[in-house]
């Protein structure tokens, strides 16, 4: 079982969040490593497998024809599946 007690925009505030204090976090095995360089964390394995999970691109609809904010969601997008591919491969 688990107990939520803190709920945060992303991974860096969990990190920082769990670096202060005695709580836990399941981060990407990547990032975690990576916080750890320069935070008291320490990363362990999962007890559990985990289920994968979904990132998402919000934006205002405002700016769903704006043909520059269309360009930048795409690179990002795009970063983003290359980035996940490459630590998939690692794993």
């Amino acid at each position: 079982s688990r107990r939520v007690v803190l709920r945060v925009p992303h991974f860096a505030a969990a990190a920082f969040a769990v670096a202060s204090t005695d709580l836990v976090v399941a981060l990407p095995e990547s990032f975690a490593r990576a916080m750890a360089k320069t935070l008291p964390l320490s990363v362990l394995p999962l007890p559990v497998d985990l289920a994968g999970f979904t990132f998402s691109v919000a934006f205002s609809a405002a700016s769903r024809d704006d043909p520059a904010h269309a360009w930048l969601r795409k690179h990002v997008v795009r970063a983003g599946k290359r980035a996940f591919a490459s630590t998939a491969r690692r794993a």
